[in-house]
C-alpha cells in the first residue's frame, strides 16, 4: 500500500473515532416523571421516542423502560405537581411502585433531586420525592441495576423494601 493510501486511511479511522467518542461523550437525554402512579401505557420499541404515552404523563416505570430501550446514557428527572401529590406525604412527591424497577442499561442516571426545580424545597427534613413500594411484601429491592455506572440520588424511601 501506498504511503498517500495509508494516510487517508488514518484520516479516516480518526474521523470514525472522533464521531463514535463525541457522541458518548454528549449528554444524557433527559426524561422527565410527570406523575406519580406506577402506570405504562406508551407502546412502540418502548423507547424516549414513544414518551409520553396517550395520557401525556411518564410514569418513573415508563422513564426507567425507555432508557433501558434506548441506547446511549439516559437521565431521568422529576416535575410531578404538586396538585398530584398524595395526602399520604403533603410535603413529598410520591412515585408508587407496585413492583421493583430494573435498570438494564448502561449509564443511566435516576436523580430524584431535580423535583426541586419545579416546586422548590418543598420538605426540608429530607429530600422532595418519596418511592413507596405496593408491590408484595418480600425481600426486593425498589431498584435493581444490572448495568454499569448507573446511579440512583436523591431517593427517600417510604414503606416497602429499599
Amino acid at each position: 500500500m501506498k504511503s498517500s493510501n495509508r494516510v487517508i486511511l488514518r484520516k479516516a479511522a480518526s474521523i470514525c473515532t472522533l464521531i463514535l467518542f463525541g457522541a458518548a461523550g454528549a449528554g444524557a437525554q433527559t426524561i422527565t416523571v410527570t406523575i406519580g402512579d406506577d402506570a405504562v401505557d406508551f407502546g412502540g420499541a418502548q423507547t424516549v421516542a414513544q414518551l409520553p404515552g396517550p395520557d401525556g404523563l411518564v410514569s418513573l416505570r415508563e422513564a426507567a423502560t425507555a432508557a433501558n430501550n434506548t441506547p446511549g446514557p439516559q437521565s431521568i428527572h422529576f416535575a410531578i405537581p404538586q396538585a398530584t401529590w398524595w395526602n399520604l406525604f403533603p410535603n413529598q412527591a410520591g412515585c408508587r411502585i407496585d413492583n421493583a424497577i430494573f435498570l438494564t442499561d448502561d449509564n443511566t442516571t435516576i436523580d430524584f433531586t431535580t423535583q426541586t426545580d419545579l416546586t422548590g424545597d418543598t420538605n426540608p427534613g429530607g429530600w422532595e420525592v418519596a418511592v413507596f413500594y405496593a408491590g408484595a411484601t418480600t425481600f426486593v429491592s425498589q431498584f435493581m441495576v444490572l448495568a454499569d455506572n448507573c446511579t440512583i440520588k436523591g431517593r427517600d424511601y417510604v414503606g416497602g423494601n429499599s
